[in-house]
């Protein structure tokens, strides 16, 4: 009865969660302006495109794994659930103006039904730390918001 009720959810929240995905494509594509987006995608083109997805899958792949030696062994998920977490938590925060404020806790959220939230909690936090300490050489960069990184990478401008 219990498998029956999350799969119903899951039906339901799937639909809802692309649907919300479209809204906010559609929505940073408008604040960094259609014409800027399309010369952007022109200019790298479909093998850079794959190229960029590639190189952003694996930095997402190594992340998880990362965070999954992280946890103790009797709260370990599989890497596919862990990588599934990783990429989902961190697209909303990429998407949405509230970054680290909303990535970091849905991570946790979507692992909840297998890893003990606590575990969770310490695991990322571990991995976060590690992860920070290998790119605090780094400055940090300032921006005046999602139009500006869109605009910006459109423009051959951004990160």
């Amino acid at each position: 009865m219990e498998a029956r009720r999350g799969s119903r959810r899951f039906r339901l929240t799937g639909p809802l969660a692309a649907l919300g995905g479209i809204a906010l494509l559609v929505w940073s594509v408008r604040q960094g302006g259609a014409t800027a987006v399309i010369d952007g995608v022109q200019r790298v083109g479909a093998a850079g495109i794959a190229i960029v997805c590639l190189l952003g899958g694996l930095r997402g792949l190594i992340r998880a794994a990362a965070w999954r030696l992280c946890l103790d062994r009797e709260h370990r998920a599989t890497l596919g659930a862990v990588f599934t977490a990783y990429l989902s938590g961190d697209a909303i925060g990429n998407v949405t103006p509230f970054g680290l404020f909303i990535s970091e806790p849905s991570k946790i959220a979507l692992l909840r039904p297998r890893i003990d939230v606590e575990a969770s909690i310490a695991a990322l936090a571990v991995e976060n730390l590690f992860y920070s300490a290998t790119v605090a050489d780094r400055p940090p960069r300032r921006h005046g918001g999602s139009a500006d990184v869109v605009r910006g990478v459109a423009t051959g401008q951004g990160r």
